[in-house]
């Protein structure tokens, strides 16, 4: 397959998961994905590389769900919902259906996936992800909509695929992988991060004590597929000059695991809960420290079967564990591990809060109030995905660790005017948290039975607000 000359050997290429593509409160868009690490990076390094140009969000935009929340604080937790969910959500997903030419790129440089496991990197092609959708919808934009829940994160992904693998909709193209795309372009440079999606979610987003290294989707264990994919990357030709790794992080420091109480003990709290999610699960700091002791075990077995696979000096690995472990300020509450934006402005890793002040001086016609973030910002509205800001601050510790030149303030304090969720916080989220910790605690003390929404339709008017939720998790728990 010959592909157009000025396609050929780009400065970086993207391969991986949600982490890599950019995604934000479980959200994907062609904003986000142009304000990822990667593409930090690449635009620090004045490298051209092009990153998905969504025309719409895939299926739903939580931040937008959260910034047009109604009222609640009246209304009984059992009747809460984002008014005009299934509506959107419909005709997101009829748009998608139709799946009309939309992108200007034949291909992108960042081919990450949300929702990705390690098989999606090996295996996955537009070609795959349409059967899929076909599958679901044969009708098409013009049949109706009747989709099982549980199938929502497959969906989601495969969209993404069917646009990500393969903007132009050549027929060339579309049984190309993530693998086969680098294997075609050759990039000088390849950044590689997967691995989140095999049960970590479950226990960062729902306080689960779960595997996080579970069977692939193809029914191999989670080192046979991590040794495949690093096999097919020590396969590639010399002319990818460098292929940079990232491990996976420290699932204790995400700021959706909230301590229940202001004590430490060897770097944890004595427990935590779920911060968005309806989840009843509560982990013990024991149980969370031991987790985070197998994530660094295993952490050290990927190093091993990436150093025995990747022959030279080409291989770059990315400590990913101790960057997220060397800013757990919400663990360790010592100050010197947030991180400073600007002068009076600095983010940390517990979940976001936010403030009303006065505005000085005050301005003719603007309120005598405004928002202002008063806590968190490294990571976003899900507690889990880094914010703006912690994607940059993630770009800064890789191009640290790659001896690449920039400036780090610049770098955070850009990203943090393109983060309308930080510099323009909406305090609808601080009552959202606060409905979900009393729907936790009256499932918890069985005063409530929520129905849980197992089909979504277009006859429905609205669903619940906790099955709102975690149909949108399903991105990351497919």
């Amino acid at each position: 397959m010959s592909l157009p000359k000025e396609l050929m050997h780009p400065e970086l290429m993207v391969i991986g998961d949600s982490l890599a593509q950019g995604c934000r409160s479980l959200t994907v868009n062609a904003s986000l994905c142009a304000q990822s690490w990667g593409a930090r990076v690449a635009g620090t390094q004045a490298w051209r590389f092009a990153t998905p140009d969504f025309p719409r969000p895939i299926l739903f935009d939580l931040e937008y769900e959260v910034r047009h929340l109604g009222e609640v604080v009246s209304i009984a937790p059992s009747d809460v919902t984002f008014g005009g969910f299934v509506t959107r959500f419909i005709d997101n997903l009829r748009a998608w259906l139709r799946n009309k030419k939309e992108s200007k790129h034949i291909c992108f440089d960042n081919l990450g996936l949300a929702g990705a496991k390690i098989s999606d990197v090996l295996e996955r092609s537009a070609f795959s992800s349409d059967q899929f959708i076909k599958a679901q919808f044969p009708n098409g934009a013009s049949g109706p909509i009747h989709l099982p829940r549980s199938a929502i994160g497959d969906l989601h992904i495969a969209i993404n695929g069917r646009f990500t693998l393969n903007p132009s909709q050549d027929p060339a193209y579309e049984r190309f992988t993530p693998i086969e795309w680098v294997r075609q372009r050759l990039p000088r440079r390849l950044f590689v991060q997967i691995g989140h999606n095999h049960g970590l979610y479950s226990i960062g987003g729902d306080a689960k004590n779960v595997p996080f290294d579970g069977i692939d989707q193809n029914g191999k264990t989670f080192r046979e597929s991590f040794t495949a994919l690093a096999n097919k990357l020590g396969d590639l030709p010399s002319d990818v000059q460098q292929i940079v790794c990232l491990f996976l992080p420290k699932v204790g420091a995400v700021a959706n695991l909230r301590p229940q109480d202001s004590s430490r003990n060897g770097g944890y709290s004595e427990s935590y809960e779920p911060v968005f999610s309806t989840s009843k699960g509560v982990l013990t700091g024991k149980q969370l420290s031991e987790i985070d002791t197998r994530i660094r075990n295993v952490n050290l077995e990927l190093k091993q079967i990436l150093v025995n696979a990747i022959q030279g000096t080409r291989l770059a690995l990315v400590d990913t564990y101790s960057f997220f472990d060397a800013y757990d300020y919400k663990n360790t509450l010592d100050s010197t591990k947030r991180i400073a934006i600007e002068k009076g402005t600095d983010i940390d890793n517990f979940y976001l809060h936010g403030k009303l002040i006065p505005q000085i001086p005050p301005k003719i016609g603007s309120p005598p109030l405004i928002k202002k973030l008063a806590r968190g910002g490294f990571q976003n509205i899900d507690g889990m995905h880094p914010s703006g800001c912690g994607y940059a601050f993630l770009a800064s510790h890789v191009m640290d660790a790659l001896k690449l030149p920039h400036d780090v303030k610049n770098l955070l304090q850009k990203a943090y005017l393109e983060d309308e969720l930080l510099h323009n916080f909406p305090l609808k989220l601080d009552l959202l948290v606060a409905v979900l910790a009393q729907l936790r605690t009256a499932m918890l003390l069985e005063a409530v039975a929520l129905p849980e929404t197992t089909m979504i339709s277009e006859a429905q008017e609205e669903i619940h607000i906790a099955d709102a939720i975690a149909l949108m998790k399903q991105v990351a728990t497919r």
